[in-house]
């Protein structure tokens, strides 16, 4: 009877230790989450995350035209603080993606673009990194922190309606003419062969 008894205890007392070590744990994790995003450095953690979801290749852009066969036009500024004006770049392919550095989605991306930069023509091919940021100079130190090399802008007017998009990031694809011929809302990996093959088949 007492043997009994001792034996309940013992388990008793193993369970309410299991019980009490499981709470520890979840308790650190949630520690660790609030700390994270308190201190903003969950984004970095969620965009290397979604990165590693895209050299899956399972995100791929969508090669397909979906916005308008006007001929568009926007108003940049560069780097350099220069007016930039996307008529100007007539005669060459345009990629441009609208992007912004608190986007972990937008920071996953930027590997690929940044290999897509290196991999193309730029005597045929011109790159448009919009930044929506309000401080334009966190784009310029995520830029040199990370020695990426495409350039970035920040807007000089208003968006035509057919480069307005409510998500981050969104990438628009425009022809030698100025019509857009893909448009793609999300992450995407564009240094996939695919992808390349589409760029250099409209700089023909």
């Amino acid at each position: 009877m007492v043997v009994e008894k001792l034996k309940r205890l013992i388990a008793k007392y193993k369970k309410m230790s299991e019980k009490k070590k499981e709470t520890i744990k979840w308790s650190g994790m949630l520690a660790v989450f609030l700390l994270l995003w308190f201190t903003g450095w969950h984004r970095p953690v969620v965009a290397k995350m979604q990165q590693l979801v895209l050299l899956t290749g399972i995100i791929q852009a969508d090669m397909k035209y979906e916005g308008s066969d006007e001929v568009v036009n926007a108003v940049f500024i560069t780097e350099d603080g220069n007016r930039l004006e996307l008529a100007s770049l007539r005669g060459k392919v345009v990629f441009m993606n609208v992007w912004a550095t608190w986007c972990p989605p937008c920071k996953a991306e930027m590997p690929g673009i940044q290999n897509l930069y290196e991999s193309v023509d730029h005597d045929k091919v011109a790159f448009v990194m919009l930044s929506t940021d309000r401080d334009f100079e966190k784009a310029r130190k995520y830029k040199k922190d990370k020695s990426f090399t495409f350039p970035i802008h920040q807007l000089g007017a208003n968006l035509p309606a057919e480069l307005q998009s409510s998500a981050l990031p969104t990438t628009f694809v425009i022809d030698k003419e100025g019509k857009i011929q893909m448009t793609h809302k999300g992450m995407a990996q564009y240094d996939s062969d695919k992808f390349k093959k589409f760029i250099n088949g409209l700089t023909n």
